[in-house]
């Protein structure tokens, strides 16, 4: 499936289950967005509303590279307030 495909299958997916979250703390999520930085920016941007990166496995002294990724993309803090605190917030109601 070339990138226009996804995007769009994505963006329709999104835009008909308003529920449907994604989680950038899966391996694969990096990878997708390190391949072409400028595009993953811009997704992570458009979807800031629907990611979160969830996680319950960290240890002391571990690596996240998507922390060094997301950090690298200078995206705007209210994306990573989203994406790191908020949208799990609102997900699971803590609030």
């Amino acid at each position: 499936m070339d990138l226009d495909t996804l995007t769009t299958t994505l963006d329709r997916l999104k835009n008909k289950y308003p529920n449907l979250y994604g989680d950038l703390s899966e391996p694969g999520g990096e990878k997708a967005i390190a391949r072409d930085p400028n595009f993953g920016r811009e997704f992570l941007i458009r979807n800031a509303d629907q990611l979160l990166f969830g996680t319950d496995v960290l240890m002391p002294a571990q690596k996240i590279p998507q922390f060094e990724l997301l950090d690298s993309l200078k995206l705007p803090e209210e994306v990573q307030y989203k994406i790191f605190r908020g949208n799990a917030i609102k997900l699971l109601k803590l609030s």
